[in-house]
């Protein structure tokens, strides 16, 4: 389903977060920076109020549901729920990568990150849409798979990758436009886009030796 009107778009998957309004025409008529190496939690919400207190009405919403930090993520999704409640409008998830500021205009490129545990991962980006998502490979994978590449290679990650790729971030403006391109599904379940099935531990009852029944 297309969307029109203005947009508010939040991108919170990589340390360098960002909020958004866009008209229905790519004017960007509200933006705001902020960064943090932890948590978007204590910082996005002075941007988020100053973009609600705009008094420009937007139709919908859009998040940025990653891959990238899965708690930024989530804070992004949070906020984009409360706000869809509040003000009684529409929410949908765009992958951050098709937000990146260093895309080329062609919108086909590759997006490199490392995945921990000695392994990386690659999307391909063709045309604005996501041609292949994000996966996990090892090193020689990743080259094997990278070798004839004809296409430019992004990442968001400035941790030492085994091939050259140009460091950008996703951006909430850039987020906007590309949701004009999808066929967004507003009736859907927001969900980061994992790389990995999330880890969750149970906490130890209170005095119960760790490994004990």
């Amino acid at each position: 389903m297309t969307t029109t009107g203005t947009l508010l778009a939040i991108e919170t998957s990589t340390p360098r977060g960002s909020l958004a309004l866009v008209a229905e025409d790519g004017e960007v008529l509200f933006s705001r920076t902020f960064e943090s190496q932890r948590s978007h939690n204590s910082l996005m919400f002075e941007p988020l109020k100053e973009a609600l207190a705009t008094g420009h009405p937007f139709s919908d919403i859009v998040v940025g549901v990653g891959p990238g930090s899965y708690t930024g993520v989530r804070i992004g999704i949070s906020a984009a729920l409360g706000v869809s409640i509040g003000r009684h409008v529409r929410v949908a998830a765009v992958c951050s990568l098709l937000a990146l500021e260093a895309a080329p205009v062609s919108g086909s490129y590759h997006v490199i990150g490392d995945a921990r545990r000695g392994s990386y991962f690659h999307a391909e980006i063709r045309d604005w849409k996501v041609a292949v998502e994000a996966a996990i490979f090892s090193k020689e994978e990743l080259l094997t798979r990278l070798a004839d590449c004809d296409l430019p290679v992004l990442t968001c990650d400035a941790s030492q990758l085994p091939l050259a790729a140009a460091i950008t971030s996703p951006a909430a403006a850039n987020l906007a436009r590309a949701a004009r391109l999808q066929q967004l599904d507003f009736a859907a379940t927001i969900e980061p886009i994992y790389l990995r099935a999330p880890y969750i531990t149970t906490p130890n009852p209170k005095g119960r030796p760790v490994g004990t029944s």
